[in-house]
């Protein structure tokens, strides 16, 4: 909440009360003693979208929410559980909009996962890529591994 009195900002540094000579206000809005108080601003949020897959990705099901992206004040929110692809394949790509912004002179974001083996019983570390074209490619788990039953996913990113 940015509050600002009279000519500058209100800073309350340990005190009880505050008297304020001159205009209030609040997220840039004027405010009057025993008025209402300025909404905040509007929160940039489109809500959990669902994608689509490539390279015979799929939503692990069985009770497990598949992999979606929101885009949160200026944040990407990716989370789910996929199955049926294999290593070093594209699972999908995030529309305009959604893609992250990759640090100068590279060219994606690499981000953890967690892998459930073929069994399910092992779990193990797992790298993702997210590019800035929106592809987020599968990487790895450990090459010994001879499939994942499933992969967990939960990151975010700048955009």
């Amino acid at each position: 909440v940015n509050v600002s009195a009279g000519n500058g900002p209100l800073r309350l540094d340990g005190w009880y009360g505050v008297n304020i000579n001159g205009p209030l206000t609040i997220n840039g809005q004027p405010y009057t003693p025993g008025g209402t108080t300025p909404e905040p601003p509007p929160i940039d949020d489109s809500g959990w979208r669902s994608v689509t897959y490539q390279n015979g990705w799929m939503d692990y099901g069985n009770g497990f929410g598949g992999l979606q992206y929101r885009k949160l004040d200026g944040v990407l929110y990716i989370r789910g559980t996929i199955k049926g692809g294999v290593f070093y394949t594209n699972v999908t790509q995030l529309p305009e909009g959604f893609r992250p912004v990759v640090p100068e002179g590279t060219t994606a974001m690499e981000f953890p996962i967690t892998v459930i083996s073929a069994n399910g019983t092992s779990f193990t570390g797992g790298t993702m890529f997210a590019y800035s074209d929106g592809t987020l490619t599968y990487y790895s788990p450990p090459s010994s591994w001879v499939g994942p039953d499933r992969a967990i996913i939960n990151s975010a990113f700048p955009l």
